[in-house]
């Protein structure tokens, strides 16, 4: 009877797939996420709301028992002096982006101020013209009177 159990057992375990395969249409193992504890979780250690089918959960990381190496440390150190360089060249060339602005609008008051020089010489010269044309009228008036007087 064991023999016979025993067969049975065996047939049965070979008809049934694992769990990890019984989804799966290729029957590979599929890389499951780690799913860090929940806010659910007492003194880091996972609650029963945490657990479900098909996830693996690994407890939430502390931000004290991170470990580089000095090759690690160095590089990481090196980034941060690039991005430090690179954020004062972006402030540098912010500022000269305000200087250029400042000098745009400077170029435009002086290219009004250019416009108006020339109106204003072209209005004196206009007076001026005016002023000789009356002085003629006047010469011309007078002379006019006094030769119809006599």
């Amino acid at each position: 009877m064991n023999s016979k159990s025993n067969g049975a057992t065996d047939a049965h375990e070979n008809s049934c797939t694992p769990l990890n395969k019984r989804n799966s249409k290729r029957g590979t193992k599929r890389a499951k996420t780690r799913t860090p504890g929940s806010e659910s979780s007492v003194e880091g250690d996972l609650s029963y709301l945490d657990q479900s089918p098909g996830r693996i959960l690994s407890a939430a990381r502390e931000h004290d028992t991170v470990t580089l190496t000095c090759s690690e440390f160095d590089t990481l150190m090196n980034k941060l002096d690039m991005l430090q360089t690179n954020l004062e060249k972006i402030a540098n060339i912010e500022k000269c982006i305000s200087k250029l602005d400042k000098l745009d609008k400077l170029d435009a008051i002086e290219i009004s101020i250019k416009d108006i020089e020339v109106k204003l010489y072209d209005m004196d010269h206009r007076l001026t013209s005016v002023e000789k044309i009356q002085m003629l009228l006047k010469v011309l008036l007078s002379s006019s009177v006094t030769s119809m007087i006599l």
